[in-house]
């Protein structure tokens, strides 16, 4: 293949609509399983905190 058909090839792949759209798509699923991932984490983080501060007020209900 000469340089110029492989550069017209590459330019029609890259001027289809499927491959946008497959693109697209792509990246819908990759946002959403980085979120989902995410939340989990900032979850697991609350409930941490929580526990920590009700142990902390139980301590200075202790105190008093």
């Amino acid at each position: 293949m000469d340089i110029v058909a492989t550069v017209t090839a590459a330019s029609n792949i890259a001027n289809s609509q499927v491959v946008w759209s497959i693109l697209c798509i792509c990246l819908v699923v990759y946002v959403f399983w980085n979120t989902n991932k995410r939340e989990e984490r900032l979850m697991k983080n609350l409930e941490t905190l929580t526990e920590a501060q009700g142990e902390q007020a139980n301590a200075m209900r202790e105190d008093q």
